[in-house]
């Protein structure tokens, strides 16, 4: 019997470590707040808002009648009003002239 006990040691389940209080393990449960998608901003909405700028209204108004976020003036403020796309595709070969 010993020499079984000897051979299979390693069948017995293994000790914990630590053999303390053991606690349940809870998740944590935060609230969320729901994400309000803004409207993008229209070529209009941003010359509005610039003109409204440059009049030297207040941000905090400009928001409030437009319905836009600061986020959205901010970028106004720092962005051209219409972006400027380079026409893509493979450039002509005959002029306008040669047509």
């Amino acid at each position: 019997m010993d020499l079984y006990l000897i051979l299979n040691h390693d069948l017995e389940p293994p000790k914990p470590l630590f053999r303390g209080p053991q606690r349940p393990i809870t998740p944590i449960i935060r609230p969320t707040t729901p994400k309000q998608k803004s409207q993008s901003t229209t070529r209009d909405d941003r010359l509005m808002i610039y003109g409204a700028l440059l009049c030297g209204v207040e941000p905090i108004i400009i928001c409030q009648r437009l319905n836009i976020t600061k986020r959205q003036l901010y970028y106004t403020q720092n962005h051209q009003l219409t972006p400027q796309h380079k026409k893509s595709g493979r450039p002509a070969l005959l002029s306008a002239d040669r047509i």
